[in-house]
This record gives C-alpha cells, structure tokens and sequence, in this order.
C-alpha cells in the first residue's frame, strides 16, 4: 500500500545518499515503528526497512545500524534481520537476495 512505500522509500533515499556520499557506515532510528505504524505490526514495518536497506546497500559499505528503543523492536529486529540475511546453513545471504525479497 502506499503507505509501504512511502517507508520502503525514506529507507532507500537514506541509503542513496549514503552511497552519494561514500558512507562506510549508516545508522538508522527506525522509521514509524512506534505511534505512526498505524495498524501494521511492529515486524511489518521492520521487515520494509531491512528489505530497503538490503537491496540498496553498495559498494563500499561496511556497516549499518538500526536502533530500536523497546525490546520487541530489539526482538523483531534481530528475528527478521536472522531471516532476510543469514541462510539456513548460517552463511550471508547475497544482497541480490535482499532485492529480489523486496517486493515494495
């Protein structure tokens, strides 16, 4: 919906510029994961950003961080990072992969 896309969207703005500027690292405070989520779960609208994020990372970044204020963003964060990044033998899953998951 278009709310989605508009998140999926400030994620991925934030990512460009961070590749415009050759950012080695990017941090995040989450983005409507509180009061302005509206009806979405916490996990949904933490799914967007890491998908975002995944699918726009490039050369040269090393690192980024999200930063959750409450132990079920903590919770979702790292569940749904687990789930979009690392694959069921514990290896990294190719950024590609992030991209194609991304269906925003």
């Amino acid at each position: 919906d278009e709310a989605d896309q508009l998140l999926y969207s400030a994620y991925r703005s934030a990512m460009r510029e961070g590749a415009a500027m050759s950012l080695p690292t990017v941090a995040f405070s989450l983005i409507s994961a509180a009061i302005f989520r509206g009806q979405r779960s916490v996990a949904a609208v933490l799914r967007i950003g890491l998908l975002a994020v995944g699918a726009n990372a490039y050369p040269g970044l090393k690192e980024v961080t999200l930063v959750g204020f409450t132990q079920s963003e903590l919770n979702a964060l790292e569940s749904i990072a687990q789930e979009i990044f690392i694959s069921a033998d514990g290896s990294d899953v190719d950024l590609t992969t992030a991209a194609a998951l991304a269906d925003v």
